[in-house]
């Protein structure tokens, strides 16, 4: 499953796309009306309901829309069929469903370049991509064989998942940080294992990360594991506080401006952490 920021279960990080400041207007957000048709027949796969796009997540302008499997099962829902028929359908854009655990997202990414040159030609792409979804919508029934299939429920309300007390932006990062009640037995092409799971969009670059373990190994139990490439890393919900205690012992003891700015990202997502007795998961290479 592509995510939007890494790997869901292969790849995490999404592509900034178009580089300008985009209005409310010219996210390229679709509506829950004008993709009915589509949640319709992804309905009979899955019962949906529609979500509010993180506010943190950055679709680079591209036409979107996010939802929610309300399956009650312990593992991420499967669409690789929905995903291998997406690329089969002939349209200027290419239709993916993308990650932005524990949502979904529908995203049209342009197939040629040039397409989103400016706010104007973006809203214009949108536009057609909306008039695209009946078709898309029929040729999935039809390569899907889910014509005379029942929907398992639909609920085109959207819902705001936003938690309270969870700091979260955007910013490009080498590593996806997942904040979730049991690291230990978490995996992100599974479900989440509490109410309150979710990626954050934001986490250390790659020279911060190797710059804070070479600084922290031989001296603090926690920030010298917390970025290894080839090795997934969890920490506790009860490691937390120890972790806190690391990041403010540091900051007393370096100036250098990476570290601080690296430091003061690991105390953020531990707050945030606390405020739902969450642990951390990373995933890694």
């Amino acid at each position: 499953m592509i995510t939007l920021t890494s790997v869901l279960s292969i790849l995490v990080l999404m592509s900034s796309g178009s580089s300008w400041n985009v209005s409310p207007a010219q996210s390229g957000e679709l509506t829950a009306e004008e993709t009915r048709p589509l949640l319709q027949t992804l309905s009979k796969l899955y019962p949906l309901s529609v979500v509010q796009c993180s506010r943190a997540a950055n679709f680079g302008g591209f036409p979107h829309l996010c939802f929610l499997v309300k399956s009650g099962e312990k593992k991420a829902p499967d669409f690789r069929r929905v995903r291998e028929a997406l690329g089969r359908f002939e349209s200027e854009g290419e239709w993916q469903v993308v990650a932005d655990f524990p949502q979904l997202a529908i995203l049209v990414q342009p197939k040629y370049p040039g397409v989103l040159a400016n706010p104007d030609a973006a809203v214009q792409f949108r536009n057609r991509v909306a008039e695209e979804i009946q078709a898309l919508s029929d040729f999935l029934e039809h390569e899907l064989s889910l014509t005379s299939a029942p929907s398992r429920g639909l609920d085109l309300l959207p819902k705001d998942l936003t938690l309270p007390g969870i700091e979260d932006h955007w910013e490009p990062h080498s590593r996806n940080i997942y904040l979730v009640r049991e690291p230990e037995r978490f995996n992100p092409a599974h479900g989440p294992t509490s109410d309150y799971d979710r990626i954050l969009h934001f986490g250390l670059s790659e020279d911060q990360a190797f710059a804070l373990t070479d600084l922290a190994k031989g001296s603090y139990t926690i920030l010298e594991r917390f970025y290894e490439p080839y090795k997934d890393q969890q920490i506790l919900p009860a490691e937390i506080p120890l972790l806190e205690s690391e990041c403010l012992s540091l900051k007393q003891n370096t100036s250098d401006a990476q570290i601080l700015d690296a430091l003061n990202k690991i105390l953020s997502i531990c707050k945030s952490a606390r405020h739902y007795d969450l642990g951390i998961f990373i995933d890694s290479d």
